[in-house]
Parts: C-alpha cells; sequence; structure tokens
C-alpha cells in the first residue's frame, strides 16, 4: 500500500469505490456461507 497517493486517489475515486465494494461483497459472501454451515451443521442431526 505504499503506491497510494492523494493525488492517485483524488484523480481516480473510481478503483477506491471499486476495493471498497468487492471486500463488503467478500465478506457478505463469506457470513452467507458461514450462516449456511452453521445451519446445516445445526439441522443435520436431525434430518437422519
Amino acid at each position: 500500500m505504499s503506491d497510494t497517493e492523494p493525488a492517485d486517489t483524488r484523480k481516480r475515486p473510481l478503483r477506491r469505490i471499486l476495493v471498497v465494494s468487492a471486500i463488503v461483497l467478500g465478506v457478505l459472501i463469506l457470513l452467507g456461507v458461514g450462516i449456511y454451515a452453521a445451519a446445516f451443521l445445526i439441522l443435520a442431526p436431525m434430518m437422519q
């Protein structure tokens, strides 16, 4: 992260928006997978 200058972020705010949205999307996907896995582990013994 040493190559980020204030002029670069002021010149191209689109890249920062893309990075933030990608991080948020990744966190949401991981949360969904975690909730799905937890629900499966809780409900799996009841399906027998």
